[in-house]
């Protein structure tokens, strides 16, 4: 479910589920991360956090913010939780 100034993605795999809810919130946005039953011991490599890009004109937009944290958030869900 994407928002004007939000988004909530929910996924369940095998009895594991994960919710990525992201929000604007000044300048920039608020992610939170629920999961349960989902095994983060062995991450693969291209996992390491990077930071964040931005220009100027498109920090304005918090809805362009919170659309590049939840790309950035899915790229870090473990293979096969996302169809």
């Amino acid at each position: 479910m994407i928002g004007k100034t939000n988004a909530i993605l929910k996924r369940q795999l095998n009895g594991a589920e994960l919710t990525i809810m992201v929000q604007a919130a000044g300048k920039g946005c608020t992610v939170k991360i629920f999961a349960k039953g989902l095994d983060w011991s062995n991450p693969p490599a291209s996992a390491s956090p990077q930071p964040a890009k931005s220009t100027t004109e498109e920090t304005k937009d918090p809805g362009i913010e919170a659309k590049r944290a939840l790309d950035e958030a899915l790229k870090k869900i473990p293979r096969g939780l996302i169809k």
